[in-house]
């Protein structure tokens, strides 16, 4: 586990899965956590949808200054 380098501090609240449904995470700072197999009580991401990252996800994301 380690703290996240692109999210921005209280910027991930993510989504909770309650049977057939999604609802909103409590608001946190990023971790990134790397687990295998079903973890039924942890809060996770949608990073992308349909190939792209969520709307909802970019301005919470540090912008890397242009050079």
């Amino acid at each position: 586990m380690a703290p996240s380098a692109a999210l921005l501090p209280g910027g991930a609240e993510g989504w909770r899965v309650q049977g057939a449904r999604l609802l909103p995470g409590p608001v946190c700072d990023g971790a990134v956590v790397v687990l295998f197999g079903a973890q039924p009580d942890l809060v996770g991401w949608c990073a992308y949808a349909r190939g792209r990252p969520d709307p909802r996800l970019l301005p919470k994301v540090r912008q890397l200054p242009i050079a």
